[in-house]
């Protein structure tokens, strides 16, 4: 997997860019149920875990995240994935 960060404008304000390229093992990997998981640190950006991983539909997605969820977890979700 490629990883990226890195500094960019976007509509004339600075933000962060993160870039994450996926070879096709890696997509082999993610479809075989393997996610990816690495720390932030790993790029740049302490204090962030990141997984990545795939779905049948965004719901089932959402529904496989439950148990990561608890009363302090902020969470946005496209009110098109939702299943309410």
């Amino acid at each position: 997997m490629l990883k990226m960060v890195g500094d960019a404008k976007r509509d004339g304000r600075p933000i962060k860019l993160v870039v994450l390229g996926l070879s096709h093992m890696n997509l082999a990997r993610l479809k075989d149920g393997q996610p990816i998981k690495f720390a932030g640190e790993d790029v740049g950006i302490a204090g962030v875990e990141v997984l990545i991983f795939v779905g049948e539909t965004e719901q089932s997605m959402a529904r496989e995240l439950s148990d990561l969820i608890g009363p302090q977890t902020d969470v946005r979700i496209d009110r098109k994935v939702s299943d309410a």
